[in-house]
């Protein structure tokens, strides 16, 4: 996770534990300041219209510091969650990025897509599938010994591993 997505977490949760925090203690005011006039016997409606503006003022800008940051704070618990990788609905996320630029701010393909695999990942992955030709008789030994050497002389694998390879195929095919 990158450090913009954690300051979007650290700042939303702060500013949820704030803005709350504050909103309570401003509806214990307003309690407060009904109770005190219920218990002196003034009327309610003129205390409450006394302390009403900026009251709601307070309330409605805490109220909405609140909702902005609990959006945050959930956006990246869900970014930071274990989205499951597909092509296919990275594809379709990348479909509907193109036609919707909401969608499109937000990321999701990207999120959704499966990493890229390393060089030696790609190189394994041609060897095992060499090798599985060899063994199911798809390609001769000679094809296997070029197809090996090519992979050699582009330089996805050195001339040790090449020869540990041919030799233990080989060897699981007789």
């Amino acid at each position: 996770m990158g450090i913009k997505n954690k300051t979007l977490l650290w700042t939303s949760l702060v500013g949820v534990v704030v803005s709350g925090g504050l909103l309570l203690a401003v509806g214990g005011y307003l309690a407060l300041m009904v109770g005190l006039s219920i218990a002196n016997g003034a009327p309610i409606v003129e205390t409450l219209v006394d302390i009403a503006p900026p009251a709601i003022f307070g309330f409605g800008v805490l109220f909405v510091i609140f909702g902005l940051s609990a959006v945050g704070l959930l956006w990246s618990i869900v970014k930071m969650a274990s989205l499951p990788k597909s092509e296919r609905l990275a594809t379709l996320f990348d479909f509907a990025e193109s036609h919707n630029s909401t969608i499109r701010s937000l990321g999701l393909a990207d999120l959704l897509r499966p990493p890229q695999p390393t060089p030696e990942e790609r190189t394994e992955q041609a060897i095992a599938e060499l090798k599985q030709q060899y063994v199911n008789d798809e390609i001769t030994e000679a094809e296997f010994e070029q197809k090996v050497n090519q992979l050699v002389d582009s330089e996805r694998i050195d001339d040790t591993t090449a020869t540990r390879t041919r030799q233990e195929t080989i060897e699981t095919r007789r």
